[in-house]
């Protein structure tokens, strides 16, 4: 059983608005529906009919798209591509809200899409593999962009309730001309023992013409307090409706919050067209690790911002250029301690030792140089070919003792420094108004995370890291 009240007002004097998927794809300018590569989204409407409670809910409905549902808002993204976790999981994903990274790039989380604000969105975008050169690392396997409502679409009120006690509220407060607030609210009772999850989600936009600038600006922010449920053992548990909905580690939780703060500044320069994006983003989380033997606590959180630059200038009737370039600097730190007492796998080992595991603070910055041209060969056949160079500057310090810890390499203080180049070169036959043809080539790559580098194994060695590519082809 389900049961929902909605609510709308549209000012008497204003047309209705229009949802259509195509226009804040043009606006935010992310990507061009006709772009060769393997593109997808959805709409407001489609996005107000599911009314998801969790992320998975929505993306999966977008071919190859594969969020992996764990406990309470937790998940695992698969985007044309295994299920990945680690610092794989982090980094081969790029996650967008209104075509800002939602985080720094060495600081992924492979629960990152508890952040954005979905469950009001104006359109969801993904691209399947490596995207354009405006997108550098962590966008390997794909790109998931959150755009947010504006304002002018009008006020609406959503509530809703499950008998398995669950109860969402989704409100859109518009002033009409230029601020919106939205806010969700969700508790969800869980249907497994000790598994309660209460999340509030809240984003402002504003829009504004200053002289020749288009101006849009956004602050968003969530926060999420869980209890986890763990895995259960037993071949036949299914059976069993009691085991089923038990919980073997019901002092497991999750604590997170996140804000983000955005803003696209767009005006005409000299025969073309600028957009300056700058934006700033923090977060912290602590969680207990249910699924590792020691059960340690982990606590990370970091604070970055940077900027985002486009040109665009069409040079003739048929080529159009593009060039950019985006900068970040982020500053971040992860303890994790064990709290049971120092055990292994036989009386004798110490592979887990009670106590600190790591303590280390890392300094990131990234700069990104990418330029694009577009010719029409003529009006059915288009080539876009695209070249980005990054370079990913780390800054280590360890708190904890340097050395081997048990199971655990602690490196020693140091920097490190990582370059790539990526090229994309695609062709776009347009057959027909409704069929397009196009052949694609694009590299992606991502500099590893500040886990893969500096939360090691005794097994692992210190600096041995190097940068994860992907060549995609596609007809």
């Amino acid at each position: 059983m389900f049961g929902a009240l909605s609510a709308q007002a549209q000012q008497a004097d204003e047309a209705p608005v229009t949802r259509d998927v195509l226009s804040p794809i043009e606006v935010w300018g992310d990507r061009n529906a006709n772009d060769p590569g393997s593109y997808s989204a959805l709409d407001a409407a489609e996005i107000d009919a599911t009314a998801a409670d969790h992320p998975a809910e929505i993306l999966n409905q977008l071919p190859g798209v594969n969020v992996q549902m764990n406990s309470g808002q937790e998940h695992l993204i698969a985007i044309r591509s295994p299920v990945l976790t680690g610092g794989a999981g982090q980094g081969s994903f790029l996650i967008l809200e209104n075509g800002v990274p939602t985080r720094s790039p060495a600081f992924g989380n492979v629960n990152s899409l508890i952040e954005p604000h979905h469950e009001v969105a104006d359109a969801i975008e993904v691209v399947r593999g490596p995207g354009s050169a405006k997108y550098g690392s962590n966008a390997v396997h794909g790109l998931i962009n959150v755009i947010l409502p504006e304002p002018g679409e009008g006020s609406e009120v959503r509530a809703s309730y499950g008998t398995l006690g669950r109860w969402r509220t989704d409100m859109k407060l518009d002033e009409g001309q230029h601020w919106l607030v939205n806010l969700s609210l969700q508790k969800d009772n869980g249907w497994r023992d000790n598994t309660d999850v209460n999340q509030q989600k809240l984003s402002v936009v504003g829009k504004f013409n200053p002289g020749l600038w288009d101006a849009t600006v956004w602050l968003s922010g969530q926060n999420l307090e869980q209890e986890t449920g763990g895995y259960i053992v037993d071949a036949d548990a299914y059976k069993d409706e009691d085991i089923a909905k038990s919980n073997p580690n019901p002092e497991a939780y999750r604590n997170a919050w996140s804000v983000r703060a955005g803003a696209r500044l767009e005006r005409p320069l000299f025969d073309g067209t600028l957009v300056l994006m700058p934006y700033a983003h923090s977060q912290a989380m602590i969680f207990m690790q249910h699924f590792l033997p020691y059960n340690g606590i982990e606590k990370n959180a970091h604070t970055g911002g940077g900027m985002m630059v486009r040109y665009e200038q069409p040079v003739s009737e048929q080529l159009t250029w593009r060039v950019g370039t985006d900068l970040d600097a982020a500053s971040g730190y992860l303890r994790e301690t064990q709290s049971r007492t120092t055990f292994g796998f036989n009386p004798a080992n110490d592979q887990f030792p009670q106590g600190v595991h790591y303590d280390y603070d890392v300094d990131t910055t990234v700069a990104a140089l990418w330029t694009e041209l577009e010719w029409a060969l003529s009006d059915e056949v288009r080539i876009l070919a695209g070249l980005r160079g990054e370079s990913h500057d780390y800054d280590y310090t360890t708190k904890a003792p340097a050395g081997i810890n048990g199971r655990f390499n602690v490196p020693a203080n140091r920097s490190d420094s990582y370059e790539f180049v990526t090229p994309k070169l695609g062709a776009v036959w347009s057959v027909s108004d409704t069929v397009d043809l196009y052949a694609n080539y694009a590299r992606g790559a991502r500099a590893p995370q500040v886990s893969d580098l500096y939360r090691l194994q005794s097994r692992q060695v210190v600096g041995k890291n190097d940068t994860e590519t992907l060549d995609s082809v596609e007809l």
